[in-house]
């Protein structure tokens, strides 16, 4: 699709791409709201129908991935979160995502990973959640190093 896109682009023929991307935004805002209202598996849809309409959407494979751990497949978050960061490598709440999954499978490296990394892309903000998890996830393992 990502090949007609560019080809119909050039050619100056961009509605339908145009709506696509309109109707992607509109089902991830609709899945968003969806999500904030705990209807999770409404929330799922409405995400992959704005993944599905536009596959470089970073904020929606990171939601779906967030909603995913909601819905307990860890494993399909954590593949939606790294697809997020392939996507966009800076993206800070998909990095605080990805730990939350990590550590709800135990994976408590790989957490502490992610989470420093989401405080490494948002050192201004004080990431709360980001601090939290990382030095909630040391005292899991007792690495008492940078937990206070």
């Amino acid at each position: 699709m990502e090949i007609v896109a560019t080809l119909f682009s050039r050619l100056g023929v961009t509605t339908l791409f145009d709506d696509n991307i309109k109707e992607s935004k509109s089902c991830f805002k609709r899945g968003v709201h969806k999500w904030i209202s705990q209807n999770y598996p409404g929330a799922a849809r409405d995400l992959s129908k704005a993944i599905e309409l536009n596959p470089k959407y970073a904020e929606a494979y990171c939601y779906r991935g967030v909603v995913k751990c909601f819905l307990k497949d860890h494993a399909g978050a954590i593949q939606d979160l790294s697809k997020a960061l392939k996507l966009n490598p800076k993206y800070a709440w998909a990095y605080y995502g990805r730990g939350q999954a990590k550590y709800d499978l135990q994976d408590y490296t790989g957490a502490v990973q992610d989470y420093s990394k989401a405080i490494e892309h948002k050192p201004n903000t004080k990431y709360p959640l980001a601090y939290y998890g990382q030095g909630h996830t040391k005292e899991i393992v007792n690495d008492k190093e940078g937990v206070l």
